[in-house]
């Protein structure tokens, strides 16, 4: 059999199965309308909706899933209900088709099961970093924030290296995770975190990686020539009683290069240094909803619309990335000037979930 006649008869076959595939689908389909309706043979239609999920479109997958994760719910089988209720939320996002065909009432009892579900699921709908305004990026001095939107409330854990770096409770919409820009920017390398969020005794769990890339048009300091120093620092004291000078100390003090510290220190939105984060003390406000985010962000950044002209403008929109880049200006300790470029990529994967036990 030559070549030519081989690849014509793989693309028939191709083409059969293509042409086969809606019948397929509507073929399950009635199955399950026939199995979850007038039978409600629920244990007869989880089987065969397990046994062919893995032939089934992508679009076909979350109805599929669905159906496995109610199906299990009426036949009091918690473990493969949240196994595929999770199926439905974090691997194909909730996209169902509605289920319009089925019957009536069980459609009606499928979407109300979801819709219990989707009132306490703590889905993670997105994980990113904040860019900014527009073109003006947001960038609290000493604070990188991360953003977690959230379809419900619950509570959280965030790790890195088996050490828990913060915890509290999630709202629905966004929320924010300050992570420390300073010890973050001072040299390239990757930060790998983990984020838990439960609830109920339901635990999903997140693996970020944080990649970063500093690069500094810093100078680097030529060495002393032989017989010359650094230029010297001279500080003065002088102790005044009754307005006469009583007491005056100098000291002299050969400075030695500074390493790069980069320190973000462009402030356009009335942040305090560290208003987000501090070591000693625990955060007042790391979680807000969408709509107060946006109000919030609008009260700081009222000054710099007044700035730009513009009258009766609408909330504005916070954009968010998954790639970053940004640059501060700084000077060295002799007064020279020099640019730190900061580049960030977020990434993210799920890992399995778990179930807290008494």
């Amino acid at each position: 059999m030559s070549s030519d006649t081989a690849i014509k008869r793989a693309l028939l076959l191709l083409a059969a199965l293509a042409a086969l595939q809606p019948a397929l689908c509507a073929q399950w389909k009635e199955n399950a309308a026939r199995l979850l309706g007038p039978e409600k043979n629920y244990a007869a239609a989880a089987e065969a909706l397990a046994a062919g999920m893995a032939g089934f479109p992508a679009a076909e997958k979350a109805d599929a899933a669905a159906l496995l994760a109610f199906c299990a719910s009426r036949t009091a089988d918690p473990a493969a209900e949240t196994r595929w209720i999770v199926e439905y939320f974090d691997s194909y996002h909730a996209a169902s088709s509605g289920f319009v065909y089925l019957g009536l009432m069980a459609q009606s009892e499928v979407l109300g099961f979801l819709n219990g579900w989707r009132a306490r699921y703590p889905w993670i709908i997105g994980l990113s970093l904040i860019k900014g305004v527009g073109d003006d990026v947001i960038m609290p001095e000493g604070i990188l924030p991360l953003a977690v939107e959230m379809s419900n409330k619950g509570y959280y854990k965030f790790s890195e290296g088996g050490n828990v770096i913060k915890a509290g409770f999630f709202n629905p919409g966004f929320n924010i995770i300050a992570l420390d820009a300073n010890e973050l920017f001072l040299a390239s390398g990757r930060r790998s975190y983990v984020l838990e969020v439960m609830s109920g005794s339901l635990i999903l769990t997140r693996a970020i990686d944080l990649d970063i890339e500093v690069s500094s048009s810093q100078p680097k300091p030529e060495p002393a020539a032989p017989g010359q120093s650094a230029r010297p620092l001279e500080y003065s004291l002088t102790v005044y009683i009754g307005g006469e000078p009583v007491l005056e100390s100098r000291k002299t003090i050969r400075t030695v290069p500074l390493k790069i510290d980069v320190r973000p220190n462009q402030n356009p939105y009335g942040f305090k240094p560290d208003y987000v984060l501090t070591r000693d003390k625990p955060n007042p406000s790391t979680s807000f909803n969408a709509l107060g985010a946006v109000g919030y962000l609008y009260t700081l950044l009222k000054d710099l619309m007044k700035k730009r002209g513009r009258k009766d403008l609408p909330p504005p929109k916070i954009d968010t990335v998954q790639d970053l880049a940004l640059a501060f200006q700084s000077k060295d300790y002799e007064g020279v000037a020099y640019e730190t470029a900061i580049r960030l990529k977020l990434t993210q994967r799920a890992l399995p979930f778990s179930i807290k036990t008494p």
